[in-house]
């Protein structure tokens, strides 16, 4: 499935010899296929070294062999028996992952250290005890990701080079381990428990307890006093997602979560769960690792909400104080419009008043007053008998008068039986 997977496996030196001192295979060609070849086998045999018994028989190097030897060597690729690897089965499968070097240190009876450098930059360290084989480390050596090239140890650090570059690191780092239980079920055969310290140290350590046969025997772990994993308070908002890690200290541990809605599974690829935030998923979560009987409280949370409870009632909030602050806004600006309409149409209607306020006796000059609706249905008779001067208008000052006084009483009536003068306006169309 185009899948980048690595297999690390070990075999025994003495099954390789035996294989080698086997069988060989043959090509058959008129079967085409491969066969056990049981024929002679010429001497010295192929494939062994150059000894010192060959020596005295002449043989200093390989180019001294006879050539039915080297023609047997080019027809007999292969040897008949199989090689397994120790177990039968590999003791490290790693997927997208592809290892370029190993390295391997060993400390004691039946454990191992295996370093491995990956195509991508990284060093792994893993550790093998017994029958189990798993990755206690990962570094990001370089980066940019380059090939591992080279892995060496000198004393207490590791060395890995690549094409460009060295780096050079501890090779043992027991303080990432912060209590008894995760520095000795790691397995690290580097690292081990410090009763009277209190912490994970190296385990050249006399005080210290480094396997787990001595943990379950003599509880270092149970010897500590009044220390407790301290709760996290993790503040979270209705209807959001929330990632509560658990990373377990060792690679065989199984760990499982206690929650108010019951227990569940820790995701090992993610390394922790992921929880909706909500009423009822409030509350404590507790990741507990267990390990050949012996368990330890991993991570422990409380999730709570926090300022802003429920985004619903935070987003009506905001709501309403927009619709006050857009009313307040449209008050104003009516107010505004108002004023500014009133002030145009005051300032239009200013020069038509002024033109009609603009009329004058043409004789006296006197100004005359507009007439309303009432004083227009009432019909303006002129005497066509009458003393008149220029223009047709009494030089009579008393009839003049009389018609004037009458207008502002707005009784006009005896005007049907007067003579009116003939008015002369500046702008005659406002008559």
């Amino acid at each position: 499935d185009n899948q980048d997977v690595s297999a690390v496996c070990a075999y025994s030196i003495t099954n390789v010899q035996k294989a080698f001192d086997g069988q060989y295979m043959e090509y058959k060609r008129e079967s085409d296929k491969w066969g056990i070849y049981r024929g002679e086998i010429p001497d010295p045999r192929p494939g062994t070294c150059i000894t010192n018994q060959l020596k005295e028989k002449g043989y200093n190097t390989s180019l001294d062999l006879p050539d039915n030897v080297l023609m047997f060597v080019r027809d007999h690729l292969l040897m008949a028996d199989c090689i397994y690897p120790i177990g039968g089965k590999p003791l490290l499968i790693m997927r997208h992952t592809l290892y370029s070097k190993i390295l391997v240190k060993k400390m004691n009876a039946g454990t191992e250290v295996l370093y491995l450098g990956t195509e991508s930059g990284h060093l792994h360290k893993a550790v093998r005890s017994g029958s189990k084989t798993h990755v206690v480390e990962d570094y990001t050596i370089f980066k940019p990701a380059e090939k591992v090239l080279n892995i060496a140890l000198n004393q207490e650090f590791v060395y890995v080079g690549s094409q460009n570059l060295v780096v050079q690191l501890p090779a043992v780092n027991c303080s990432r381990y912060s209590h008894c239980e995760g520095c000795l079920l790691a397995r690290d055969p580097s690292c081990g428990w410090d009763v009277q310290k209190l912490e994970c140290v190296q385990s050249r350590n006399k005080t210290a307890h480094w396997n787990l046969q001595d943990s379950q025997t003599n509880t270092p772990c149970k010897t500590e006093k009044g220390i407790s994993l301290p709760v996290k308070m993790v503040p979270v908002v209705n209807g959001t997602m929330v990632f509560l890690q658990c990373e377990p200290s060792s690679a065989w541990s199984t760990c499982h979560w206690t929650t108010p809605n019951g227990n569940l599974s820790n995701n090992d690829n993610a390394k922790g769960i992921g929880v909706t935030a909500a009423p009822s998923s409030l509350g404590e979560y507790r990741c507990m690792c267990i390990e050949d009987k012996i368990q330890a409280l991993t991570a422990f949370y409380n999730l709570e909400f926090g300022s802003s409870t429920d985004p619903r009632k935070e987003t009506q909030s905001v709501s309403y104080i927009l619709l006050l602050f857009l009313f307040i806004l449209c008050f104003f600006l009516g107010a505004f419009a108002y004023k500014l309409g009133d002030w145009y149409c005051n300032k239009k209607k200013a020069p038509q008043s002024s033109h009609k306020g603009n009329c004058t006796d043409a004789a006296g000059g006197a100004t005359v007053p507009s007439l309303d609706s009432t004083d227009e249905i009432r019909p303006l008779t002129i005497s066509q008998k009458s003393e008149s001067g220029l223009n047709g208008t009494s030089e009579k000052d008393d009839d003049y008068e009389t018609m004037d006084k009458e207008v502002n009483g707005v009784n006009m009536a005896p005007l049907r039986n007067h003579t009116i003068s003939i008015i002369s306006c500046q702008d005659e169309t406002s008559i």
